[in-house]
């Protein structure tokens, strides 16, 4: 069925009629990939518009299949063990995901959780999908740029350090010139006033 509220019908009492139709409307205005599975054999009882463009197809078309028919096989099988956890929690899970979609390697944060009987069986699996891709795209360049900065500051620092030491450093011996003895000499003076201690010059 291509309409979740037939979906659900099913699976709901006539009591949480006016709930389920609330949380759908709610997924319908925030334009998310929602599906509806079979727990048992994974194959889609229900896919909006949003979750059949996310493999190629029509929510029709999604009816009855399951994801290795829309997946590679290096793909599918990590959301079926998704699946498997989600049913096992009472509250079901939050998973992420890695996918090639198109072409184009796509992230997603996935909302599971199931529907049960009144013995706590599932019936169904219900999903929310969360495109990450962008946000996560952004961080990527953030972290680079916050890297390539650090490595900027490190290289001018390096640069101050070493333009200063030669400033100091005679030009054909390499080596420090007085007043950088001076103002080593001073520093110790001050150094040695402060703590009450005293300190030796060594003249080799």
């Amino acid at each position: 069925r291509t309409d979740p509220a037939d979906a659900l019908d099913a699976l709901t009492r006539p009591a949480d009629a006016p709930l389920v139709g609330a949380l759908l409307e709610l997924i319908a205005r925030l334009d998310l990939p929602c599906a509806v599975k079979d727990p048992a054999s994974g194959q889609y009882r229900y896919a909006n518009a949003r979750m059949a463009a996310l493999f190629g197809a029509t929510p029709e078309a999604m009816i009855g299949t399951a994801d290795a028919q829309w997946l590679e096989a290096s793909q599918w099988p990590a959301l079926r063990t998704a699946e498997n956890a989600a049913l096992s929690m009472p509250r079901g899970a939050l998973t992420e995901h890695k996918l090639e979609l198109g072409g184009t390697r796509r992230e997603f944060g996935v909302a599971r959780v199931a529907l049960r009987d009144g013995d706590g069986s599932p019936v169904a699996l219900c999903s929310l999908w969360l495109d990450q891709t962008a946000h996560r795209q952004t961080e990527a360049k953030l972290q680079l740029a916050l890297s390539q900065l650090e490595q900027q500051q490190q290289a001018a620092e390096a640069m101050r350090r070493e333009t200063q030491d030669q400033s100091l450093r005679d030009n054909v011996t390499g080596l420090y010139q007085k007043v950088h003895f001076e103002d080593q000499l001073r520093r110790e003076v001050d150094l040695s006033s402060r703590e009450h201690r005293e300190f030796s010059l060594v003249s080799i």
